[in-house]
């Protein structure tokens, strides 16, 4: 699809948003999702940097939370240089962060994506950067046609077809809505290769942008345990040990306690010659209490210790770390990181214990994962595809952990230079 044509689609959707107004307005009164929605929105301020007087240098689009994670880094740093800065975010999942953000730096305007409250108000008339950057997906009308217009250098950030059908009128599709962007930066370089693929005319490249983010957290991570002190006593107790004698599930759900079925765990467990950690995905009372009577209903043989309540290290007891906000600090004591989600819907993240320098291991469902496949190319005997997890102790070995370090480290340095180099240009 020509980009003109694939422009005069969206124009044709933004007009059927227009018409459709009035009803989705009045679906609101009826529909509590709806209302919700429109609440939401309410809560934008009447003013923007345009009718300040003032233009922002950038404007950066994200839907939630993963997407403003990604986009952190140059957000960070246009922010600390004192720049004049537009985000916009669609889900009120980021919105206390995004907020957060804006107290933290007066430069900072934010914008809820008005869906339902559009046209009585609107990005356009709001956004006033020609510098636009979108992360990943949220393929809104209104914001495709801005940064497709002449004077809008429009960027798309962590960009990935991994998991999407391109073929037949989709690839079309597809193609009209990527040529729209004047830059693609590419989740990872395997995804580079599958937007050329897709049209060898797209400008791409690739860029993890993750590593800076996680790189910048692991390097506070000693200052982080010092001032956590209900984990003091355990943190102690792992950090004594040798590295690759930890194992932890990090981001758990139910499924991956079936490690537990396998006797030689809970064996190595029972001997002390294994400390197994458990960080639940969720932590409310009601998931941690799952997972701890699972764990006593598969091994009744083991005991169940919640980290932050620790005294001293007992062999044969599993810890439960319920603690919020320090799971990707704590992988850097462990050697062998089993992330959860890869027997469910879809991995968690494997790069932060990867950059922390663990070996890592998953579920089969990495469909979705460019973490995955970046990981796979820089490390590839090092992140390891479980699809049986009763008989995961023989995939348990130990690697060359400060090789392997000094490498990740070396990675991250290259990163950043590499970063320095793309802000120079953005």
């Amino acid at each position: 699809m020509k980009l003109n044509t694939y422009l005069t689609y969206q124009r044709a959707l933004l007009l059927i948003h227009y018409i459709l107004w009035p009803i989705l307005t009045l679906l609101a009164l009826i529909i509590p999702a709806a209302r919700k929605r429109l609440e939401f929105e309410s809560q934008n301020s009447s003013t923007s940097f345009k009718n300040r007087g003032i233009v922002a240098t950038h404007c950066f689009h994200v839907s939630s939370e993963g997407e403003l994670e990604q986009c952190m880094s140059i957000l960070l740093n246009l922010l600390e240089k004192d720049h004049y800065i537009e985000l916009v975010y669609t889900s009120d999942s980021v919105a206390r962060r995004c907020d957060q953000l804006a107290a933290d730096y007066p430069k900072l305007n934010v914008l809820r994506m008005p869906l339902l409250s559009f046209p009585r108000r609107s990005f356009r008339r709001w956004v006033s950067a020609k510098k636009f950057f979108m992360c990943r997906y949220d393929f809104f009308s209104e914001l495709i046609l801005y940064g497709a217009r002449a004077d809008v250098d429009f960027t798309l950030l962590s960009a990935s077809l991994k998991g999407k059908k391109v073929s037949g009128l989709k690839k079309i599709f597809l193609r009209g809505l990527y040529r729209s962007f004047n830059l693609i930066v590419a989740a990872s370089e395997r995804e580079r290769e599958s937007f050329l693929r897709l049209d060898k005319n797209l400008n791409v490249i690739s860029f993890e942008f993750r590593v800076l983010q996680i790189s910048s957290r692991l390097e506070k991570a000693r200052k982080k345990f010092e001032e956590n002190k209900e984990l003091a006593k355990f943190l102690k107790i792992v950090s004594d040990r040798d590295p690759l004698s930890n194992l932890i599930i990090g981001s758990a759900w139910p499924v991956e306690l079936d490690i537990l079925k396998d006797q030689s765990i809970v064996s190595r467990i029972i001997s002390g010659e294994l400390l197994l950690t458990i960080a639940p995905h969720s932590l409310g009372e009601k998931s941690v209490s799952q997972i701890e009577n699972l764990i006593k209903e598969i091994s009744p043989e083991l005991r169940v210790a919640i980290a932050s309540e620790v005294v001293e290290y007992k062999a044969g007891e599993v810890y439960l770390n319920t603690t919020p906000g320090v799971l990707l600090e704590t992988y850097s004591l462990f050697g062998h990181v089993l992330v959860g989600g890869g027997h469910g819907r879809s991995i968690h993240s494997v790069l932060e214990p990867y950059l922390a320098g663990a070996r890592v291991y998953c579920g089969p469902r990495v469909f979705r994962s460019t973490e995955f496949d970046f990981i796979k190319k820089e490390s590839p005997n090092d992140i390891v595809i479980i699809d049986d997890l009763e008989r995961i102790g023989s995939s348990l070995v130990n690697y060359e952990r400060e090789l392997e370090i000094a490498k990740r480290r070396d990675l991250i340095l290259s990163y950043r230079s590499r970063f320095a180099e793309m802000m120079e240009r953005i």
